[in-house]
């Protein structure tokens, strides 16, 4: 069997393997020493499926393709940019399905909404694992915790279906803040790309 990282051909010292979760296994410990993030697995020449299980017997080839978080961030980055820019529009929305007094049409529209939310926070917190944000910008910190804050009190309201609650704090609290990363967007984005092509790894 033969095993690829970014076309370099790893050596496992003979190892073999009875099944692709082992190799994974292995390839993880390098990307994770190595400080990249898997984007691709190819099995025998062909994109590997979703929860797809083949036994190592069966296994010519594994090649893995990665990229560095950052690259990643950048592009959640734009994503985020986006976002942003449709949760107002969504905002006008749920407010006139308040009106309508229709649950059903309502809870689904706040849950996509938190959903969003839940994914704009993760990508907050991957900015302040993978970059310097935190030490380059003296606001970034407290404008991740303010969005951790608010988004835990936008989660606890729908969970209790305390809808008046949940879109006073998504009209006014989370409004401010989203604001606020939006206006910082370009400043992240520049930064970290900056980081990037300082480490060499950006392509």
């Amino acid at each position: 069997m033969d095993i690829l990282i970014d076309n370099k051909k790893v050596n496992f010292e003979k190892k073999k393997f009875k099944s692709l979760g082992l190799v994974m296994d292995e390839i993880n410990k390098i990307l994770e020493r190595e400080g990249k993030m898997l984007c691709d697995i190819y099995v025998n020449g062909r994109v590997l499926s979703a929860n797809q299980m083949i036994m190592g017997d069966k296994i010519d080839v594994v090649e893995v393709v990665t990229q560095s978080p950052k690259i990643v961030i950048l592009t959640a980055l734009k994503d985020m940019q986006e976002f942003i820019e449709k949760y107002f529009e969504s905002l006008e929305v749920i407010g006139s399905e308040m009106d309508m007094e229709d649950e059903m049409q309502l809870l689904g529209s706040l849950f996509e909404i938190v959903g969003g939310l839940e994914w704009c926070n993760n990508v907050l917190l991957s900015i302040k694992e993978n970059t310097a944000m935190d030490f380059i910008d003296e606001s970034f910190d407290e404008i991740l915790e303010d969005f951790k804050d608010c988004l835990g009190g936008i989660q606890d309201a729908l969970n209790s279906r305390d809808m008046a609650a949940m879109y006073e704090m998504l009209e006014f609290d989370m409004s401010d803040i989203l604001a606020d990363v939006a206006n910082d967007i370009n400043f992240y984005y520049e930064n970290i790309l900056n980081e990037e092509l300082r480490e060499g790894k950006y392509a």
